[in-house]
């Protein structure tokens, strides 16, 4: 599959949309963070959690990595 080129504006567009959407997948891993810490008593779901994370950060930066 060629490469499209990208005008200067369909680029800068392109760069807040991935900072964006970064900015919202780090958010997300933060707040599931937190709830990690207030359910550390709960081994099933804190392990779910701990999953769900780990699965995120990565689809991400597979994601945002492409995208560029």
């Amino acid at each position: 599959m060629s490469r499209k080129e990208r005008t200067l504006e369909q680029t800068a567009e392109l760069q807040r949309a991935i900072n964006d959407a970064r900015e919202l997948i780090y958010g997300v891993c933060w707040k599931l963070i937190r709830a990690q810490d207030i359910i550390v008593d709960e081994k099933h779901t804190l392990d779910r959690l701990q999953a769900l994370v780990y699965v995120l950060r990565n689809y991400a930066d597979q994601e945002l990595t492409q995208i560029k």
